[in-house]
């Protein structure tokens, strides 16, 4: 039960104290004041009624592929308790693109990632179609993450789009049925990563994929 309007107040106390608000001009801090305070009020409205079980927090879980152990790790903004379970929160400030609903039916496309020992040249084009047909791999990682280090499948993950209004994007949303959801993590997310580690690990150069969006932000751009 988020009260706009505290949320604001505490907003502005924490702002006012800080060394990079002061050293503002008076027009850029009244304008930092009222957006904050308007996204804010925009944010706790989009909420859904929740528990917040953590936020910040470190998921660590070991995957085997081929005989050998990686440990992989995320950190997940907020973990969330709600109606129907736990629900993993990620923002975003700026764009995103999370993977439909459609591919975790596609059995063709799962079955293809396990047939792959590794990026050979037997389905060279397989890591360019997963890539499109997933955009994003961070939520159903977080997910299977969590489910297997704290035992607990998750109901659902979301990015909260934080450009906009706060809303929350959820990876599989009401009408992927709790069974499937359950699959996609315990048995086909594992069995992706997997696939990535393969590739990953045969893969004897990294070609650079230009993007005239993300390019300019990109750290590694003289290297590239």
């Amino acid at each position: 039960d988020l009260d706009p309007t505290d949320l604001a107040d505490l907003y502005e106390t924490r702002l006012r104290a800080s060394l990079a608000f002061t050293a503002l001009p008076p027009d850029g801090q009244l304008l930092l004041l009222r957006a904050g305070r308007a996204r804010l009020a925009e944010a706790a409205a989009a909420t859904p009624r929740t528990v917040p079980l953590g936020l910040e927090t470190e998921l660590v879980a070991s995957l085997e592929v081929d005989g050998r152990s990686y440990p992989l790790a995320g950190r997940a903004d907020r973990i969330d308790r709600r109606e129907d379970g736990v629900v993993i929160l990620d923002y975003k400030t700026g764009g995103f693109v999370a993977p439909k609903n459609t591919c975790w039916s596609d059995e063709a496309l799962w079955n293809r990632l396990a047939a792959v020992s590794g990026l050979g040249p037997d389905d060279p084009e397989l890591l360019e179609l997963v890539a499109k047909r997933l955009g994003s791999i961070q939520l159903p990682l977080y997910c299977w993450l969590h489910a297997v280090s704290r035992n607990e499948t998750p109901a659902d993950a979301a990015f909260v789009e934080l450009r906009d209004k706060g809303q929350e994007r959820p990876l599989f949303g009401p009408r992927l049925e709790p069974e499937a959801r359950n699959d996609a993590i315990r048995r086909q997310t594992p069995r992706l990563l997997a696939y990535l580690v393969r590739s990953l690990r045969a893969a004897e150069r990294f070609a650079p994929r230009p993007d005239e969006r993300r390019c300019p932000y990109c750290d590694f751009r003289a290297a590239c």
